[in-house]
């Protein structure tokens, strides 16, 4: 299948409005990556999930979406990726709210921002990977969305 430019950059816009869902309905997000996909399988690469995630294949963007889903059919993570590189990184508690958003890299390394959030939707925490290890201020909030604590990963010390 030919390359498809304006493909990739649609699947790339539905990534992005996928990932900015604070929190999804499984069953209608499901919908319309397949409803964007050319090909769908399941993943073979050696994993301890069960079942095995999805793959949401779009040939000519050469994009795909990696869904992981819990037995009783709701998402527990989406990955995207482009050109074989995984761009962004989601996982969900079990009613749909975002756990942590991050981007992990096709090796499955930790690269670049990221944020993680309480069940009820505040923000937990933010920081920063490299390489798959905290870097730099790493900033906690309690339950209600007050900043908690600083963490600085350069001295490993609380700031706060």
């Amino acid at each position: 299948m030919q390359f498809d430019l304006k493909k990739q950059n649609q699947m790339v816009e539905l990534s992005d409005k996928i990932f900015a869902i604070k929190k999804i309905d499984s069953k209608k997000v499901l919908k319309l990556i397949e409803k964007n996909s050319t090909e769908i399988f399941e993943d073979t690469a050696k994993t301890d999930f069960n079942p095995k995630p999805l793959i949401y294949s779009n040939l000519a963007g050469k994009t795909f979406f990696k869904v992981y889903e819990r037995p009783k059919g709701t998402v527990y993570a989406i990955s995207f990726y482009k050109n074989n590189t995984e761009i962004n990184t989601a996982e969900y508690f079990d009613n749909g709210q975002v756990q942590c958003l991050f981007k992990i890299d096709k090796k499955g390394i930790k690269n670049g921002k990221y944020n993680c959030f309480h069940r009820n939707g505040k923000i937990r925490k933010s920081g920063e990977y490299l390489n798959n290890k905290n870097i730099g201020i790493e900033i906690g909030y309690d339950s209600i969305g007050n900043k908690s604590h600083e963490f600085d990963y350069s001295t490993f010390k609380y700031i706060k």
